[in-house]
């Protein structure tokens, strides 16, 4: 069985800031075990014109 959960939206793991510098942050969390968590954080960026 897989657990798992994905935060991405404004106001929890991107604020007006992040977007006005073309950046959306995402969190995800991975359960590996009973109590043994796996975090993984990554940002993308927009290309810029």
């Amino acid at each position: 069985m897989e657990h798992f959960s994905v935060r991405c939206s404004l106001g929890t793991t991107t604020d007006s800031r992040d977007l006005a510098e073309g950046r959306w942050n995402v969190e995800t969390v991975a359960l590996v075990r009973p109590a043994h968590f796996v975090i993984i954080k990554f940002a993308h960026t927009m290309q810029t014109s």
